[in-house]
């Protein structure tokens, strides 16, 4: 800092020598100007303007001679540039008249109207504006300018050259924070990655002469890096901007100079700037500011803040033009037949073509005629093929279409989806109860509606108000319960997507609901159904879906309701109360944050007395218990609570449900559920804490003979670990009952990254009645009367934010058993394919040097599992397979916002892209081996990548263009199998088993089980 102050006390001593006594013509001030963007990896110019800058400076009084452009306080600077963006497009002119304070910082600027500006223009006149911006004294402090309000530090430079009196002086500017924010913005990814690009350092190097100030030369230069996933190098792109002013030459001005601005009022300069630009002037600030591309460009989901359909510019023109567009559109459909078949699902290069596809169906606008051309093209719904033969599609690549038009998300792509709902609900007719009634093109144009399409819509992520109205006029339609259920869950996964959903909206899904809920005796609720009387297997699975349908729309009316059930032990199953205790919490979630507290206290008060209380039924005990203490964990107790409510189970003496709780308590420690604090001292016996008492110790808590009667298990492993930045694991949990039979399972994959975590998977297993199958170990006589007729499974799937109806696999006793075995496929066979947006964002960044850049990341997840079952009757077993293959893709595309080369984007000088991307594929598969005269101990599982796993990651050779409908000939899609147009790098990762614990092995070696399929 004192080299800074001795250096600016030689420059005003020498400009006072060099002045006194002198008064000259003013004079402007001319120079070279370049500016661009590019690729750091390859240095490719994503966009680039040069061209010719002259700057006049005005004070108050006689501006004397000579004028430094960097010390000098309280002035305007009329700055005109002539750029362009290279030698084949025009050139164009900025041009305005800036105010300097006290600090030389811009207060604001006159901007002629007559030059009729775009907004990508005046930025690039703000990016040169904002080199001018130093402070008198170099002073570190903070300072506004295009980058934003920034933390500013100077410092001195040494020169070693010899190019005579020259000082050196870098600025550094760091945590800006924007003056303005974009419109056309969006965040609905599914999974945890990093929304915003990381600005690096942003240097500005000034040169001058030391004897008379003049400005010799300016450079600037700012690096941002935009990744998805921290620390990882996952398809990342790193972009820099320079600007470059030298000094060409200082002329004196014309003869026709302006008088002297009597003083430095706003009205004053005002006026003054008016004369200098000859026109009238509208005031704005330094800050960068965000253009609006042309939608056909933007390929926005914000279609509201683009075009309606009174607008009639011309400039839609060539959007119109119906004759081009309609067999381009129908060709892009056609040439991602083979990407759409089932045996393509999930790999790389079939996602990536799917990826290119949906962002091309982004730049069609909503307009009626759009609608009918897409659905034309796409032969998705009517005007495009006849509803009396969409059955036809059954099966083929068009019906899985509907995934793409999904994740396309635009209200084009919707509407075109919504229509075919509707033809297809004319022609399922759906007043017939009986399926044997039906001929089989009813029954594909069923399962199309209800396996394919209502499931998929599950999948948007943001909806309107409107759509979601015609959604649930469509679901009333629908009378017969299996297919209401699933319309109902879609509805339930897309309440909390809406936009502005009413009360009364509300007011219909719940009622919609509580029929799932009700018991015999009430028939008093809203809408309730005739009074039929079920028993056992019939209410726990209607019971278990409207649970289900409660825990994914979260409506928190359902709370008293919910918390009735828990009380019915008499009347319902434990399976159902576990699953009525988990969800309540998840309810208090969605409450007013007044009533939040109050009600999270209350709860788990009630949880704890439950917990405490001795069972009536013994046998039940670990199923219900486990719930309770897993609510209880996620209801914020303290670790006295959790102490006490140990050492009264251990008081008890109800070992399994103390051992099962012991192993919660120590995941929640290791999840951070609970804090660290709290966690030492329940391990440790903290001073003022009670101890564990007897439940401290393991002594009587481990299980005997090793056998899992009775018994709780947690196994938690990684699927994957990247540098401890990228995590999936798995958790496994499993509940066997008192005679070792199968009880509950659950098993989860969760994604964590620094930017937050996310639940990828979860599937779970719930029974009742399995004691029916244990033979080798005699039954105990019961206290009370069975609570279920026979025994039942049901499986329950949710993948990324979208829940599916728990499923009945079967129910009944041995008989029912070996017909599912029976008639069940011997080969992998689909039961679900799911391709949806993983990571769907736009972010608009910029540069200090006035480039504005728009990021769009989209990925996409595909899911495609496959069932299979082998069995024997003479040996009385059989195994299981559920495959799982998975896919994903990710692409980062990155180009710089200018309205002028959007205008002009024909032409392949302009509009660059830089594309970075990376990939997956891999499979995994889960395989349940029984033997039923064997059982409990003749059950067996196995969680195994029985293959490799593909890695790629690709990169563009060659920033891209003709990436937009408009103007785009080329039906063809961008090939990673084509070296011309990208880099691939593959990496294979060897495949592996995972542990599910040591008695579970040891029953597989018991069984000699095979494990691979």
């Amino acid at each position: 800092m004192m080299r800074l102050r001795f250096i600016l006390w030689i420059i005003t001593i020498l400009l006072s020598l060099t002045t006194y006594g002198r008064t000259e013509n003013r004079l402007k001030y001319a120079y070279s100007y370049c500016t661009n963007v590019t690729t750091v990896t390859k240095n490719e110019v994503l966009q680039s303007a040069c061209g010719r800058v002259t700057i006049t400076p005005y004070s108050v009084g006689p501006t004397t001679f000579p004028f430094s452009l960097l010390t000098s306080e309280y002035k305007l600077l009329h700055v005109r540039a002539v750029l362009g963006y290279n030698s084949r497009t025009p050139s164009y002119v900025l041009e305005a008249v800036a105010r300097y304070d006290a600090a030389n910082a811009v207060e604001w600027i006159y901007v002629p109207e007559s030059r009729k500006m775009k907004t990508a223009e005046l930025n690039q006149l703000k990016g040169i504006l904002s080199l001018l911006v130093v402070h008198p004294s170099f002073q570190s402090g903070t300072e506004m300018d295009s980058s934003g309000i920034c933390q500013v530090f100077y410092a001195t430079v040494d020169d070693r050259s010899d190019n005579g009196p020259v000082g050196i002086i870098d600025k550094e500017k760091t945590k800006c924070t924007p003056i303005q924010y974009p419109l056309d913005t969006w965040n609905l990814n599914v999974i945890p990655v990093q929304t915003n690009p990381q600005r690096g350092r942003m240097l500005t190097r000034y040169r001058f002469d030391t004897v008379d100030g003049t400005l010799l030369q300016v450079v600037a230069y700012e690096q941002q890096e935009i990744n998805l996933f921290s620390q990882i190098s996952v398809a990342n792109i790193r972009l820099a901007s320079w600007q470059e002013l030298t000094f060409l030459k200082s002329t004196p001005m014309d003869s026709a100079v302006l008088e002297e601005m009597s003083d430095f009022s706003s009205s004053v300069t005002e006026k003054f700037a008016e004369k200098l630009t000859k026109s009238p002037n509208r005031i704005t600030h330094l800050g960068t500011l965000f253009p609006l591309e042309r939608e056909e460009v933007a390929c926005s989901l914000n279609t509201h803040i683009y075009y309606s359909e009174s607008d009639t510019s011309e400039s839609s023109s060539d959007f119109h033009d119906e004759a081009r567009l309609l067999p381009l559109l129908r060709n892009l459909f056609e040439n991602a037949r083979n990407s759409l078949q089932q045996d393509q699902l999930g790999q790389t290069e079939s996602l990536h073509n799917i990826l290119q596809l949906i962002r091309l169906l982004r730049c069609l606008r909503y307009e009626t005629s759009t609608v009918s051309m897409l659905s034309e093209a796409s032969r998705m719904a009517p005007p495009g093929i006849e509803p009396s033969i969409l059955y036809r599609q059954y099966g083929t690549w068009r019906d899985r279409l509907t995934d793409v038009l999904v994740s396309c998300g635009t209200r084009a792509c919707i509407s075109v989806l919504l229509n075919r709902l509707d033809a297809l609900t004319q022609t399922a007719n759906l007043t017939e109860q009986s399926t044997t009634a039906l001929n089989v093109e009813v029954l594909y144009v069923r399962k199309m509606l209800f396996i394919t399409l209502w499931p998929a819509m599950a999948h948007l992520n943001q909806i309107d108000y409107d759509f979601y109205e015609q959604l649930f006029a469509a679901c009333d339609l629908v009378i017969q319960k299996p297919m209401r259920t699933i319309c109902l869950m879609t509805l339930a996964n897309l309440y909390g997507k809406t936009k502005g959903i009413s009360p009364k909206m509300t007011d219909r899904l719940t009622a919609s609901i509580y029929p799932y809920l009700t018991l015999n005796e009430e028939s008093e609720l809203p809408q309730a159904e005739s009074k039929i009387e079920e028993t056992g297997v019939d209410l726990d699975s209607k019971l278990i879906i409207g649970l289900s349908l409660v825990k994914t729309v979260g409506i928190p009316s359902f709370f008293k309701r919910v918390f009735r059930l828990i009380g019915k032990q008499n009347e319902l199953s434990p399976t159902i109360r576990a699953y009525a205790v988990q969800l309540l919490p998840k309810l208090i979630e969605h409450t007013e944050t007044d009533r939040r507290f109050n009600q999270i206290n209350q709860l788990r008060k009630s949880f704890g007395d439950l917990l405490v209380h001795p069972p009536n039924d013994t046998e039940n005990d670990l199923v219900v218990g486990r719930a309770l203490f897993v609510a209880i964990l996620s209801l914020y107790p303290s670790a006295v609570e959790l102490i006490q409510l140990m050492d009264q189970l251990a008081s008890e003496k109800r070992w399994p449900l103390v051992r099962t709780c012991r192993i919660l308590l120590n995941h929640a420690c290791v999840m951070e559920q609970i804090t660290e604090a709290e966690c030492v001292c329940i391990h440790n016996h903290c001073p003022g804490f009670r101890t564990l008492g007897y439940s401290g110790g393991w002594s009587g808590l481990a299980v005997p003979h090793e056998i899992e009667l009775n018994e709780f298990t947690a196994i938690r492993g990684d699927l994957f670990n990247i540098n401890d930045s990228l995590i999936a694991d798995y958790s496994l949990h499993l509940v066997h009952g008192p005679e070792g039979e199968f009880r509950q399972s659950n098993l989860w994959f969760d994604l964590f990254s620094a930017h937050g975590e996310r639940r990828l998977f979860e599937f779970n297993v719930y029974t009742e009645g399995m004691e029916t199958f244990s033979v080798t170990t005699k039954r105990r006589l019961k206290s009370q009367k069975s609570k279920s007729s026979s025994a039942w499974v049901s499986v329950e799937l949710k993948y990324l934010q979208n829940r599916l109806p728990p499923w009945t696999v079967f129910t009944g006793g041995l008989r029912d058993m070996f017909q599912l075995l029976w008639s069940a496929p011997s080969e992998p066979t689909a039961i679900l394919q799911v391709t949806q947006t993983a990571v769907d964002q736009r972010h608009i960044s910029f540069f200090g040097t006035g480039w504005v850049i728009r990021i769009d990341a989209l990925g996409l997840l595909s899911v495609q599992v496959d069932g299979a079952l082998e069995s024997s009757m003479w040996t009385q077993s059989g195994r299981s397979l559920v495959r799982v293959h998975l896919g994903a893709v990710c692409e980062l595309r990155v180009h710089a916002v200018s309205e002028r080369s959007e205008l002009a984007v024909l032409s392949p000088t302009v509009g660059s892209i830089a594309v970075r991307g990376a990939g997956a594929q891999s499979t995994l598969d889960f395989v349940t081996h029984i033997r039923v005269s064997s059982l409990p101990e003749g059950i067996c599982m196995a969680m195994s990548r029985p293959s490799s796993t593909i890695l790629s990651q690709w990169e563009a050779n060659h920033p891209v263009h003709e990436l937009w409908l408009i103007g785009r000939q080329s039906s063809a899609y961008r090939e990673l199998t084509n070296p011309a147009d990208y880099h691939v790098d593959r990496f294979v990762v060897q495949g592996t088993s995972y542990d599910l614990g040591k008695n579970n092995s040891r029953r597989c070696i018991s069984l000699n089980s095979k494990t691979q399929w």
